[in-house]
């Protein structure tokens, strides 16, 4: 009877196709990719529609344009943005922090000379250049810079979202885990009908 009923067990998962279930997993797999693909490409386009509304210096447009990046990277999978900074407006708040102080014009002589040694405007490099640069004229060590942490943001997408993405993902990990749950339990049952073919043979 014991046999009987592990046998019985063994049709039944062979009575599912599993090259059914290996051509769903596969077919799949580059629907997954292709979602993935344009949300990420989605994202790309809206951060750059900041950075034109950061050049414009139309600020209402750069909150726009933050709120829908950041509602779209936290509802969306690979839609991280990483690192980035509104580099216009900083220097928009740092030309107006000079022109305080009456000297827009060396903070400007300054900041060419620091971009031809360093590339990068966010670096500690450049950062020192700069201060050191405008201390070297008369009320320019005054000026008092803006914090560029003010100016950073990255938004991070969550692991899985209610997106087509996110539920063609959840799809394919299902399947995938289908697929392992039936080899394991073939494998199991087939060990079993062993065990019980020896000790219908043991006298």
């Amino acid at each position: 009877m014991a046999e009987r009923g592990v046998k019985r067990g063994i049709r039944r998962i062979l009575g599912v196709r599993t090259w059914m279930i290996v051509l769903v997993w596969i077919m799949l797999f580059p629907v997954m990719l292709m979602a993935l693909r344009v949300d990420n490409l989605r994202m790309e386009r809206m951060r750059v529609d900041v950075f034109t509304a950061d050049e414009a210096g139309d600020y209402k447009e750069i909150e726009r344009t933050l709120n829908e990046l950041l509602r779209f990277s936290s509802r969306h999978m690979n839609a991280n943005t990483g690192v980035f900074y509104l580099q216009h407006s900083y220097d928009r708040a740092v030309e107006a922090a000079a022109k305080e102080m009456g000297d827009v014009n060396i903070h400007r002589d300054v900041a060419r000379h620091c971009e031809r040694l360093f590339n990068n405007r966010w670096s500690l490099a450049f950062v020192d250049c700069m201060v050191n640069g405008l201390a070297e004229h008369p009320g320019g060590s005054a000026i008092v810079f803006p914090e560029p942490a003010l100016f950073r943001y990255e938004f991070v997408s969550p692991p899985f979202s209610f997106s087509v993405a996110g539920i063609v993902s959840a799809l394919w990990f299902l399947m995938a885990l289908l697929l392992v749950v039936r080899l394991v339990y073939y494998a199991v049952l087939r060990v079993s009908l062993e065990i019980l073919k020896k000790k219908e043979k043991t006298p």
